[in-house]
């Protein structure tokens, strides 16, 4: 998602719902249709069609006047929901280098910063006998970035248990979770910034769309059960070797590039 900024589809709709309410007949009030204290219903879109019949509705209703507002994606939105990730860092809830499936990673959320200032949401609406009716619409992409981080949302669910199961390519993730594992600089990055900007140089413009806090999870899981055993082997012949030629423990260290406890762990096992 990064680059320049799309056009503002959902902006070249109002001016759409614009034209044909008024060919409907209806006045267009530019703003909200109701308080806390009236009664609403909203229109199922998948069930009743898009705007075009709710306008239809509308005016086999009577509708006079139709309520128009639209909301730009804000910054804010951004920085709270990287904000709330920092909180479920801190609490324990991930992502850690044992990430969940579901927890999004910064990288996913501030690939959204290029959508600032564009239209995220559309709000319509008539009263009919007391009652407003409403319809909504949303950019495909900010129902992506509510998706991704509506678990974030501390107040989201009470339970603890706040993440959402995101459906993931796994082939996908196997695929770069095995490039990521047997990176030589794996071992070394012990962060998940660390193993994220690693695999950045690995996959290059396509992390953008790739599940990341997936492909660092499974990573980790090759590295440990299947990449480490061995480099401990390979790590352990090597630094017996040099044990033998009368090397000690700081030098050895030094030739393997590895700290000095490391070379007493691997000797002593």
């Amino acid at each position: 998602m990064k680059g320049e900024k799309t056009s503002d589809v959902l902006l070249e709709k109002v001016e759409a719902i614009v034209h044909a309410a008024k060919g409907h007949g209806m006045v267009v009030f530019y703003g909200w249709a109701h308080g806390s204290d009236q009664e609403t219903v909203s229109w199922n879109q998948e069930h009743g069609g898009d705007w075009e019949r709710f306008l239809e509705c509308a005016k086999a209703a009577g509708a006079r006047m139709l309520y128009v507002n639209w909301d730009p994606f804000e910054e804010f939105q951004i920085d709270d929901a990287l904000e709330h990730l920092e909180v479920a860092i801190t609490e324990g809830k991930g992502p850690g280098i044992e990430q969940p499936n579901s927890m999004p990673s910064r990288r996913e959320i501030e690939a959204y910063r290029n959508r600032v200032g564009l239209t995220a949401v559309i709000d319509l609406a008539f009263v009919h006998e007391d009652l407003v009716h409403i319809h909504q619409c949303l950019a495909d992409w900010f129902q992506a970035f509510e998706q991704l981080t509506e678990g974030l949302d501390e107040d989201s669910d009470e339970s603890g248990d706040s993440f959402p199961e995101r459906v993931v390519d796994k082939a996908l993730v196997k695929k770069w979770a095995s490039e990521l594992a047997n990176h030589a600089k794996f071992g070394a990055a012990r962060t998940v910034d660390q193993r994220e900007f690693l695999l950045e140089s690995i996959a290059g413009a396509e992390i953008n769309t790739l599940p990341i806090g997936d492909i660092l999870s499974r990573a980790d899981s090759i590295y440990q059960f299947e990449i480490k055993p061995k480099e401990d082997e390979r790590l352990r012949i090597e630094a017996g070797r040099l044990r033998e030629q009368g090397l000690n423990l700081s030098a050895i260290a030094l030739k393997l590039g590895i700290p000095k406890d490391r070379v007493s762990g691997l000797l002593s096992g």
